[in-house]
Protein backbone atom coordinates (compact mmCIF):
# COMPACT_ATOMS: atom_id res chain seq x y z
CA UNK A 1 0.00 0.00 0.00
CA UNK A 2 1.34 3.41 -0.97
CA UNK A 3 1.38 5.86 1.91
CA UNK A 4 1.77 9.62 1.77
CA UNK A 5 1.87 12.47 4.22
CA UNK A 6 -1.59 14.11 4.26
CA UNK A 7 0.17 17.46 4.66
CA UNK A 8 1.07 17.26 0.96
CA UNK A 9 -2.55 18.21 0.23
CA UNK A 10 -2.28 21.44 2.23
CA UNK A 11 -1.43 24.58 0.30
CA UNK A 12 2.07 25.79 1.18
CA UNK A 13 1.92 29.00 3.26
CA UNK A 14 5.24 30.13 1.75
CA UNK A 15 5.01 31.67 -1.70
CA UNK A 16 7.22 29.87 -4.22
CA UNK A 17 9.31 32.37 -6.12
CA UNK A 18 11.12 30.82 -9.05
CA UNK A 19 13.87 33.45 -9.20
CA UNK A 20 14.70 32.90 -5.52
CA UNK A 21 14.76 29.13 -5.98
CA UNK A 22 16.94 29.45 -9.09
CA UNK A 23 19.40 31.68 -7.21
CA UNK A 24 19.71 28.93 -4.58
CA UNK A 25 20.12 26.23 -7.24
CA UNK A 26 22.95 28.23 -8.82
CA UNK A 27 24.86 28.03 -5.54
CA UNK A 28 24.77 24.22 -5.45
CA UNK A 29 28.29 22.89 -6.02
CA UNK A 30 27.62 19.20 -5.39
CA UNK A 31 26.92 16.90 -8.33
CA UNK A 32 23.20 16.65 -9.07
CA UNK A 33 21.39 13.71 -10.63
CA UNK A 34 18.24 14.91 -12.41
CA UNK A 35 16.09 11.92 -13.26
CA UNK A 36 13.32 12.62 -15.76
CA UNK A 37 10.22 10.46 -16.19
CA UNK A 38 8.71 11.15 -19.63
CA UNK A 39 5.23 9.93 -18.69
CA UNK A 40 4.98 12.27 -15.70
CA UNK A 41 2.56 15.20 -15.77
CA UNK A 42 4.89 17.33 -13.64
CA UNK A 43 5.80 19.72 -16.45
CA UNK A 44 2.11 20.21 -17.20
CA UNK A 45 1.33 20.80 -13.49
CA UNK A 46 4.06 23.45 -13.43
CA UNK A 47 2.95 24.93 -16.78
CA UNK A 48 6.42 24.27 -18.20
CA UNK A 49 7.48 23.50 -21.73
CA UNK A 50 10.80 21.84 -22.59
CA UNK A 51 12.56 25.23 -22.66
CA UNK A 52 11.43 25.96 -19.09
CA UNK A 53 12.51 22.49 -18.03
CA UNK A 54 15.93 23.00 -19.64
CA UNK A 55 16.28 26.42 -17.99
CA UNK A 56 15.78 24.86 -14.56
CA UNK A 57 18.35 22.15 -15.25
CA UNK A 58 20.83 24.76 -16.48
CA UNK A 59 20.76 26.46 -13.07
CA UNK A 60 22.83 23.62 -11.61
CA UNK A 61 26.58 23.72 -12.26
CA UNK A 62 27.30 20.01 -12.22
CA UNK A 63 24.17 18.22 -13.39
CA UNK A 64 23.73 14.80 -14.93
CA UNK A 65 20.36 14.52 -16.67
CA UNK A 66 18.96 11.07 -17.38
CA UNK A 67 15.59 9.84 -18.61
CA UNK A 68 13.95 6.66 -17.35
CA UNK A 69 11.66 5.32 -20.10
CA UNK A 70 8.22 3.94 -19.31
CA UNK A 71 8.01 5.85 -16.04
CA UNK A 72 5.68 8.44 -14.59
CA UNK A 73 5.83 10.72 -11.55
CA UNK A 74 6.46 7.75 -9.24
CA UNK A 75 9.36 6.49 -11.32
CA UNK A 76 10.92 4.71 -8.35
CA UNK A 77 7.80 2.51 -8.30
CA UNK A 78 7.39 2.26 -12.09
CA UNK A 79 11.03 1.34 -12.79
CA UNK A 80 12.68 0.51 -9.44
CA UNK A 81 15.60 -1.45 -10.90
CA UNK A 82 16.47 1.26 -13.42
CA UNK A 83 16.28 4.00 -10.79
CA UNK A 84 18.37 1.97 -8.34
CA UNK A 85 21.06 1.36 -10.98
CA UNK A 86 21.18 5.07 -11.86
CA UNK A 87 21.50 6.05 -8.22
CA UNK A 88 24.17 3.45 -7.48
CA UNK A 89 26.23 4.57 -10.47
CA UNK A 90 25.82 8.25 -9.57
CA UNK A 91 26.68 7.77 -5.90
CA UNK A 92 29.70 5.63 -6.76
CA UNK A 93 31.07 8.67 -8.54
Amino acid sequence: MLRADPAHKIVNPVLYRYEEARACWQQVTAPVLWVHAPQSDTLKWLSLDEDGHAERRAAFRNLEHVTVPDAGHMLHLDQPEAVAMLMEKFLAG
